[in-house]
């Protein structure tokens, strides 16, 4: 597997340089602390992954089928998708997890693309904290949601 870096940019120069990945822009300033670098996630990952344990992982994620295991389990499931995440897109978590899981639920990031945990760090912990309060909720006996996908 050849490592790349993403397509991106970088528009204007100064305080006011704004860095644009995934086909969002964002002031690199402001955020700097929370955007990623594509080159330096992609750095990160390297040093702290062992080749061997991501080929394994790799190889099980895009072979192994336990999709008969799993279908119709009465679990709640979430799945994310960047909205701006060109492959995998949603569509391929609707066509399994969401056809697997009946309580299955998708939320899609409007301004995340592949990895939504850097790119808006906030927007994924508020979606599974609401998703995981609503279960606890369920349990209770509610059904109403208090946060989390539509």
């Amino acid at each position: 597997m050849t490592s790349f870096a993403l397509p991106r940019e970088r528009h204007g120069d100064g305080a006011h340089k704004v860095f644009a990945v995934h086909g969002w822009f964002a002031d690199r300033s402001a955020f700097a602390p929370l955007l990623p670098d594509p080159d330096r996630l992609v750095e990160c990952c390297l040093a702290c992954s062992d080749p061997e344990a991501f080929r394994a992982w790799l190889d099980s994620w895009a072979r192994d089928d336990f999709h008969d295991r799993v279908e119709g389990a009465a679990v709640p499931a979430l799945a994310l998708a960047g909205a701006l995440d060109p492959a995998p897109s949603a569509d391929l978590p609707r066509a399994t997890w969401l056809a697997w899981y009946p309580r299955a639920e998708l939320y899609e990031p409007p301004c995340a693309g592949h990895h939504a945990m850097d790119e808006t760090p906030l927007e994924p912990v508020r979606v599974v904290e609401g998703f995981l309060r609503a279960d606890a909720d369920d349990h209770a006996g509610s059904d109403e949601r208090t946060d989390g996908p539509v």
